[in-house]
This record gives structure tokens, sequence and C-alpha cells, in this order.
């Protein structure tokens, strides 16, 4: 009996000596995105939340659930390994002003594995998005583009301001604007006013007078800025720099 009893006990000892090595394995619970500490939010609407993500060389975010659809867009370039949950890794390099969509429902970190600083606007679509499609822009990879000429009266028309349709769906459409020095780029006002993300590179300001002097009034503008025009006001993004300016606005549709 003695022998059977201290046979009892080593077993014990040895379970209760694995739990904690069992424990230390476990995955990870995500974190919500508004927690994770990479992420900041910087604009919130009904329709979307704008999150300024930065990501330090050699650095890596937590664990953390996408809940809706989102897009992204590349401020600048970098490397970087995206590591989703029950999935095999896989490495990007981030371009430039490059814009990316994703399906939420599902959880990942991003690893940064260059010598840059890896950053992006990540916005998450609030509302269901239904039909997402290429427009001039390769955002969904290996489907075709549907190149398309901007809508007519969408923006002001104006000397020096291109307008590229990159990317829709049947709620919301994303074009990349270029202003050219000196020059100045006007989105009209409508019942859901757009969402403008500054891009790299980029010298300007913003004001919702388009006959107000340069400078006067005016807010001006960073790489990574997230705006919102007026729903019943213009808004008249002017650019302050020697180089062009670029935008990437979302505007919102009735069909």
């Amino acid at each position: 009996m003695k022998w059977l009893i201290a046979v009892l006990a080593v077993c014990l000892a040895l379970g209760v000596s694995r739990m904690p090595a069992q424990a230390s394995s476990a995955m990870p619970i995500p974190v919500p995105l508004t927690a994770e500490h990479h992420h900041h939010l910087v604009f919130s609407s009904p329709q979307i939340r704008a999150f300024y993500v930065v990501i330090p060389p050699r650095d890596q975010t937590l664990i953390h659930q996408h809940d809706v659809n989102y897009v992204w867009v590349g401020l600048g370039t970098a490397d970087v390994v995206n590591a989703t949950v029950n999935k095999p890794a896989v490495r990007l390099h981030s371009r430039d002003g490059m814009l990316h969509f994703s399906a939420g429902h599902f959880a990942h970190k991003a690893i940064n594995v260059g010598a840059t600083t890896y950053r992006n606007v990540t916005v998450e679509l609030l509302q269901d998005q239904k039909n997402p499609r290429n427009l001039c822009q390769e955002v969904l990879e290996r489907k075709p583009l549907h190149c398309i000429q901007p809508v007519a009266g969408r923006f002001l028309r104006a000397p020096g301001v291109t307008v590229r349709p990159d990317f829709t769906t049947d709620e919301i459409e994303f074009d990349t604007v270029t202003v050219a020095a000196g020059a100045k780029a006007t989105l009209k006002g409508a019942a859901i006013a757009p969402v403008v993300i500054v891009l790299s590179h980029t010298s300007a300001s913003a004001d919702r007078d388009s006959k107000a002097s340069v400078g006067e009034g005016a807010r001006e503008l960073k790489a990574g800025d997230v705006l919102s025009a007026s729903t019943d006001t213009p808004l008249t993004l002017r650019n302050t720099g020697s180089r062009p300016a670029r935008f990437l606005v979302f505007e919102f549709l009735h069909r």
C-alpha cells in the first residue's frame, strides 16, 4: 500500500509541475483593435473608424481581432509579416500609397521585419460592404481591373488636379486625388461627407472656404491625417509644397 501511495504522489507532483508549461503554450486571447497599442484611433463616424498605425523596426503588434471588413493604405515602404491565427504567416512589402482590402472576422499580428518604421492608416468599414471590386488599382490581388473615368461633378474642376478611381463596393468608392504644386482641389458637400486621408510626402492645408487666401483659417496637414468634409460645405485641399500632394478620398455612394 505504501508503494502505491508513493507512486500516486509522484504522478500528482509531475502533473502539477506540467500545468504552468501547458498554460504558457496556450494561444493568447486576441485584443480588440482599440486595445492594440500600435493602433491609434484618429477618426470615428457611423460609417468608419480610422486608425493611424506605427510599428518600429523589429517590433510587432499584439494579436488583435478584426470583426469587420477594413481597408489599409501604406505610408512609405516597409517589410512586414502578417501572422494570421491558424494560417501560415505571409511576408508583405508595403508600398507607399497602395490600398488593400481585407474581409474581417479573423485575428492576426503584424511583425515589422525591416529596417524602416511601418506606417499605415487602417479604416474599419462599419457597414456591410457588398460586391468589392478593383477599379484602376489592383486592391484585390489577381482580380481584374475595371478602370473608369472619375464621376463628373464629384470634385469641382480645377487645373492641376487628377482623380483616379481605385476601388469600390456597392456602398463606397476610394479615389486617389493628386494636386499639383500651387493647385487646389475642392470636394463638394454630400449627404454623407467624404473622408480624406493625407498620403506621404504631402505638404498641404485644408479649409472650408475656397475663396480664402493661402493660409487664412486653414488647417495644416501631414501624412496620416484623416479628416472629413462637411455635409453642406465644400472642403478645399491646397498644395502648399513644391511636389504633388496626394490624398485618398472615400466617397459614400447612394445607388
